[in-house]
């Protein structure tokens, strides 16, 4: 095949999985370095992003709801649901011994903490 064509063969399967998770890329053409160079796009929340192509390729997606997800609260029937669904929760920069008991009460399946002598002793 021609340089033009698998230029555009790529530009399209890069569109495609922006578009497959609700996105939107906003640069019209493949980039003379190919995936290796920064695409402009917006996410499925609105978020206007600036990416390397390869990431967006490989699975990343956008920092901002990444930052956003990261803060979500789950409360203990959330959790028991996810944990019904055979999937294990893990919940993680617990810091303080208030925050290590409030955790533990949510019964996950593992907790991640900087203070383990504390996890511990909350535990046990």
């Amino acid at each position: 095949s021609c340089a033009t064509c698998e230029a555009l063969s790529k530009y399209e399967a890069l569109k495609n999985i922006i578009e497959l998770r609700g996105g939107k890329l906003i640069d019209k053409k493949l980039k003379p370095k190919g995936y290796s160079e920064l695409y402009n796009w917006i996410c499925n929340e609105g978020h206007r992003c600036t990416s390397k192509g390869q990431l967006l390729y490989d699975g990343f997606w956008c920092r901002i709801c990444q930052k956003e997800n990261q803060k979500v609260k789950l409360s203990p029937e959330e959790i028991q649901q996810i944990k019904n669904s055979s999937k294990k929760v893990y919940i993680f920069e617990v810091r303080s011994p208030k925050g290590i008991r409030k955790a533990l009460r949510k019964a996950p399946d593992g907790l991640i903490t900087d203070d383990i002598r504390n996890t511990l002793i909350e535990m046990y």
